[in-house]
């Protein structure tokens, strides 16, 4: 499934394998961090997808552990640094491709 690949590349922290993972248009809303206060951050393309992530991953060390797979959505804690726990959910939709046409990330 396409969110457990996206747990994956958190997990390389491979902003590449990240990005191909989304459609060249797309739509993601990143606002697991809500809770720390951080602000939602919104992509509209797979390369504004790629600057995030490489912005991201270059500057915080993150991991992903899947608790849930279901149809379409997945729930999981990223973990930043040794300590921090985001509890979230994230809610996809694909397009025709088998690519993220659209993923809303939220915390649990």
């Amino acid at each position: 499934m396409i969110l457990e690949r996206y747990a994956e590349a958190i997990n390389k922290s491979d902003p590449a394998m990240m990005a191909s993972l989304f459609a060249p248009q797309c739509f993601f809303s990143a606002g697991g961090g809500r809770t720390r206060g951080a602000p939602d951050h919104i992509c509209e393309s797979r390369e504004e997808v790629l600057q995030y992530f490489a912005k991201v991953m270059g500057e915080i060390d993150m991991k992903a552990v899947v608790h849930r797979v279901n149809p379409g959505s997945m729930e999981y804690d990223v973990v930043v640094g040794d300590n921090v726990v985001n509890p979230c959910v994230g809610v996809v939709t694909v397009d025709a491709d088998g690519l993220i046409a659209e993923l809303i990330v939220r915390p649990l």
